[in-house]
């Protein structure tokens, strides 16, 4: 009995899927290599307490994605590794913030001390 064309494409279409489902995702050593970088630099700059809980929550989804990576479970850990990248990334960004307000208030220090300075001139005429 000749195999039809129909049964032919229906077994090559359940194969291709069947290939399909096996096909994994690489390992996104890139990802977390790019975490573990920008959580570095973070851990640099968290000295005066700016973006600290950032830098804590990164480090937390770094471990973990470590350990999906050794699970094999690679989507996951591809999602984890971009979560902690972008909590480094806000880390430094709050730490940026705080030094503008520092300069920010400094700079308000300075422009008070000289309006007394302007001031006491102005009265000693």
């Amino acid at each position: 009995m000749p195999i039809s064309f129909r049964k032919i494409c229906l077994g090559a279409g359940l194969a291709a899927i069947v290939l399909a489902g096996c096909a994994t995702t690489p390992p996104p050593t890139g990802e977390l290599v790019a975490g573990e970088r920008l959580l570095e630099r973070a851990r640099l700059g968290a000295v005066d307490g700016a973006g600290r809980s950032e830098v804590e929550r990164a480090t937390q989804w770094l471990r973990d994605a470590q350990a999906l990576m050794a699970a094999r479970k690679y989507d996951d850990a591809m999602l984890l590794s971009r979560r902690a990248a972008t909590a480094a990334e806000l880390a430094l960004a709050r730490q940026r913030l705080s030094r503008v307000d520092a300069g920010v208030e400094s700079m308000q220090a300075d422009i008070r001390r000289l309006e007394r300075e302007v001031s006491l001139l102005g009265e000693s005429r």
